[in-house]
């Protein structure tokens, strides 16, 4: 074996057993899936993602519950941040009882938020404790010039 390889060898095999391995899936593999909770109770559908760009980042994923048919369903838009994926079972789950999404802010289709509000966005991370509403500018969404390194 050369030294190299050897160097290569030994590299992949020196990881933490506790360190957690980033995981990448296909979002289609979850469009349309069921949403549910750390009881195992359904939530609801996902419906569809909300991406900022040019960023690529994935801020809110929005669900659908009730109706039938697509007719009289409730929206939800719910942090990106709030899920967790359980690739297991091949869905999304969300630390939320079926009493709390009760009261959960909706909208219906014809009448989306406005994704870009801060106010709206803060409200909304609040509501599901996720953290930071809006991610920050960064020079390319700006559309300022990156600094050059």
């Amino acid at each position: 074996m050369n030294v190299l390889a050897h160097d290569v060898k030994r590299a992949n095999t020196i990881h933490k057993e506790d360190e957690a391995k980033p995981e990448q899936i296909l979002i289609s593999s979850l469009r349309h899936h069921d949403i549910y909770n750390f009881s195992d109770q359904k939530l609801g559908h996902l419906h569809d993602l909300v991406q900022t760009m040019p960023a690529g980042i994935l801020t809110f994923a929005v669900m659908t519950r009730g109706g039938f048919w697509g007719i009289g369903e409730n929206f939800y838009a719910i942090p990106w941040q709030a899920f967790t994926v359980d690739s297991a079972n091949n869905r999304l789950r969300v630390n939320m009882s079926l009493d709390r999404l009760k009261n959960a802010p909706s909208f219906d289709d014809g009448n989306r938020p406005d994704w870009d509000d801060p106010v709206w966005a803060s409200d909304i991370h609040g509501y599901y404790g996720a953290g930071h509403a809006m991610p920050k500018k960064t020079p390319a969404s700006s559309g300022e010039t990156p600094p050059l390194v």
